[in-house]
């Protein structure tokens, strides 16, 4: 990714070596500085921000737009004679838990001068889910037939929104939300299911009624990966059957409930 940009009388060249990355990735470019003035200029506080923009403020240019996660500037001293250039190599390591990006907000690299965000160049980052959470979602949407309808970032989390089979042994549930994360190396998941379930009034009444129904898993490496980026497929579907047989379980009581209506 390439862009040029300009806060007067500096030209910033921005070089940032791929299109795409995923979560734990590193981000390395260089910012190559063009003085057009007719003066000496000092860089020490010219360089690359690495930050995470909330979308709607960025397009609004709002002061409060952007949450600073990195920071790298020319050295103290460091001057740009007139028609000179000097280049800035610059290297960002993303948390393994960092933002992705979707419709709401983004990880950004920023040139230009200290603190002033919007005066040189903003270049937006497609960043997405660590591997092994990637292959996790597939492995769910494949083998157990639920649909992920919305992705999105949740408290250091990633959450997808997904849907059940329409099948009478999941009957009863309305939708999952699954929030994933690495913690180290190892896989943190959190199901919140959405499940109608049989409630009986005071006078003896019969309704259904949603409830939240949670669980969580903390899995080892060696349950959801083989060996380098291969997913131990067995383990991620022995791990997530043992969830959804709970609710199965529940589902079918909840079934024969409403068939006796």
């Amino acid at each position: 990714m390439k862009g040029t940009f300009f806060q007067k009388p500096l030209e910033f060249g921005l070089v940032i070596h791929g299109e795409s990355w995923q979560q734990g990735d590193h981000i390395k470019g260089s910012l190559i500085v063009k003085n057009h003035g007719p003066e000496n200029l000092d860089l020490s506080a010219t360089g690359i921000t690495l930050a995470l923009g909330n979308l709607k403020k960025y397009k609004a240019k709002d002061p409060e737009a952007f949450t600073i996660l990195g920071e790298t500037f020319f050295n103290e001293g460091v001057l740009v004679d007139m028609g000179e250039e000097r280049t800035l190599d610059w290297d960002f390591q993303l948390a393994n838990d960092c933002a992705i990006t979707e419709k709401t907000s983004s990880l950004f690299i920023i040139c230009g001068e200290k603190d002033d965000y919007f005066g040189g160049g903003q270049m937006q980052l497609q960043i997405n889910p660590e591997n092994s959470l990637t292959q996790f979602l597939e492995i769910f949407k494949n083998f157990f037939k639920f649909q992920v309808k919305a992705i999105k970032n949740k408290n250091g989390f990633i959450e997808a929104k997904m849907v059940a089979p329409d099948s009478k042994e999941l009957g009863a549930v309305e939708q999952l939300m699954l929030n994933m994360r690495m913690n180290g190396d190892d896989m943190d998941l959190k199901y919140t299911f959405k499940v109608n379930r049989v409630s009986y009034g005071a006078a003896g009444e019969i309704s259904a009624k949603a409830k939240k129904e949670e669980y969580s898993q903390s899995l080892k490496p060696k349950q959801f990966r083989l060996f380098g980026d291969a997913p131990n497929q067995d383990g991620i579907i022995e791990a997530i059957g043992e969830v959804i047989e709970q609710v199965k379980t529940k589902s079918a009581f909840w079934d024969q409930k409403k068939e006796g209506e």
